[in-house]
């Protein structure tokens, strides 16, 4: 019987050394005397440090952590049309990831990921990428036609967005179920709805 006992002891020590194992880490933050901020360790961390790259650089394996990156590196770096186009591209991987990730409150991620890189970089080294972000826009340019090409020939992205997935707060109150992401999602059926969003590129 004592066996017995220290067996269910020795169990329910494994079991709770594991959940605890589980657990994200969550920091708190102080932003302000009266607003604290927490988030968990991981949260829209980078997979790969990428220099600034062109779009014949970029693979569907890069998340928008590393994407927003390379662009505003591109931006101090004098090379708009990169920075431009890199932007878009992570843009577009963001929100292709808030549509299959399923704590809703996770897509915010896009949003704070420009602020963090961008809003440090002075407004007058923006101009030019600024320039180019209409081109990108106006389906006349040859810009324009050239990302959309681009794009197409990357595809989809290639990645599990865990840097989204904990930046959820089902990832703060450690209650992400199963891989984070919406079961029995369409990744096709993704890819063709955001596409879908980019106006000004013909996909026919």
């Amino acid at each position: 019987m004592k066996v017995f006992f220290v067996l269910l002891l020795v169990i329910s020590l494994l079991i709770g050394c594991t959940q605890n194992s589980a657990k994200p880490k969550v920091i708190e933050e102080k932003i302000t005397p009266k607003i604290t901020s927490y988030h968990v360790e991981g949260s829209l961390g980078k997979s790969y440090e990428l220099p600034c790259i062109s779009m014949n650089e970029a693979k569907s394996s890069y998340t928008p952590p590393d994407l927003y990156s390379s662009s505003a590196k591109c931006i101090l770096g004098g090379r708009d049309k990169d920075s431009a186009q890199i932007f878009f591209l992570a843009g577009v991987y963001a929100i292709y990831d808030s549509f299959r990730v399923s704590d809703r409150t996770a897509g915010g991620a896009r949003t704070v990921l420009i602020m963090n890189n961008f809003n440090p970089i002075e407004a007058a080294r923006k101009i030019g990428y600024q320039e180019e972000i209409q081109k990108l826009t106006d389906p006349s340019t040859p810009e324009s036609k050239e990302f959309c090409s681009n794009i197409q020939a990357i595809g989809k992205p290639n990645y599990h967005p865990l840097y989204m997935i904990l930046h959820g707060m089902d990832a703060v109150m450690n209650r992400i179920q199963g891989d984070g992401l919406i079961k029995g999602y369409n990744a096709k059926e993704n890819w063709a709805k955001v596409l879908g969003i980019i106006k000004w590129c013909d996909w026919k």
